[in-house]
């Protein structure tokens, strides 16, 4: 088919929709369709559009109709009820790929290529950010570690004020549920440290979690608190009697009362269920050198229960049930 031949299905223009529509940046000049959201318009190729686009490409295959369309520079345009921040990002995506070879790009480019490539089936974009929110909200233990030891690597997705709270809304409506733990176990920390459900983003808009999340994360903050000192978790062994290998029972015994009055019923509530054994440094300058075998060997074991149990708190599938449902 032409390039230059009119779409399939002409946009309607809404009789009160601004007569003089903004020229975007997006606007090539042997372009052949005029793509408009709300009242910024930008002029591509059709090839374009099909080739990374079944919805698109099925748009363009069906037969015209009688009645002529509205046109810009003798291309036909079709409207989209899209914001035109998000078009425009997927459009740059498609026609500069060295936007997706950055290391770090914005929340709002990886939101775009994810809701907009969901809805018109732009499989590589949707893939690309999809995979940029799953390195970020990882679903094993051993992805999470590496994620806390890279120091100052750049991140895949850049850090604003709001982003944790954003990123647990896009997870859920993209249907990308494996990346939700951990997503909620970062908004835990954000409600820690500000005890309040919205954050101002910098172009001045809230972001907010629904009501249900906010009950969600909010019992799971306190079943994590409690759940990291019960048998079987990483602080298990704060709070269990010296082992046979302890050559100080009296000293560490009182240790281990110090260490767990500052945790429990100190100023601020601790929560770390996967405490880096290494993180521990005062251990070993705090207990015998048996206890503190012990005590870390709690700690390694614990961390992997809590990691596999971390779905569960947030009253959610198993890791392997979220990870089969994901819609990548």
């Amino acid at each position: 088919m032409s390039s230059d031949a009119p779409p399939a299905k002409r946009a309607r223009v809404d009789d009160d929709a601004p007569s003089t529509p903004t020229r975007s940046d997006i606007w090539h000049y042997d372009g052949s369709v005029v793509l408009q959201a709300a009242n910024t318009q930008f002029r591509v190729h059709w090839s374009v559009l099909t080739m990374h686009s079944s919805v698109f490409k099925d748009m363009y295959s069906v037969p015209q109709p009688d009645v002529a369309g509205p046109t810009v520079e003798n291309c036909p345009v079709v409207e989209l009820h899209d914001d035109p921040q998000d078009l425009e990002y997927v459009l740059k995506a498609l026609y500069d790929p060295t936007l997706l070879s950055q290391q770090t790009v914005s929340f709002d480019i990886v939101s775009a290529l994810v809701r907009l490539g969901r809805k018109y089936d732009f499989k590589n974009l949707r893939k690309a950010g999809t995979e940029r929110l799953l390195f970020e909200n990882p679903s094993t233990l051993d992805d999470f570690d590496a994620l806390q030891k890279r120091g100052g690597n750049p991140r895949r997705v850049e850090y604003r004020k709001g982003y944790r709270f954003d990123v647990v809304n896009l997870l859920q409506d993209a249907d990308i549920l494996s990346g939700l733990p951990h997503a909620y176990f970062e908004v835990v920390g954000t409600f820690k440290r500000t005890g309040v459900n919205q954050e101002r983003r910098p172009d001045g808009t809230y972001a907010t979690l629904t009501p249900t999340d906010v009950s969600r994360v909010v019992l799971a903050t306190q079943k994590l608190h409690n759940a990291q000192f019960r048998p079987g978790y990483a602080l298990s062994g704060l709070h269990e009697s010296p082992t046979d290998q302890c050559s100080s029972v009296q000293s560490c015994t009182e240790v281990r009362f110090c260490f767990l009055q500052q945790l429990v019923i100190g100023d601020t509530l601790f929560l770390d269920p996967f405490t880096f054994p290494e993180e521990l440094d005062a251990l070993s300058r705090s207990f015998c050198a048996g206890c503190v075998k012990n005590i870390i060997e709690k700690v390694k074991a614990g961390r992997q229960r809590a990691w596999d149990e971390l779905p569960s708190f947030f009253s959610l599938p198993s890791w392997d049930e979220l990870r089969q449902s994901d819609e990548v």
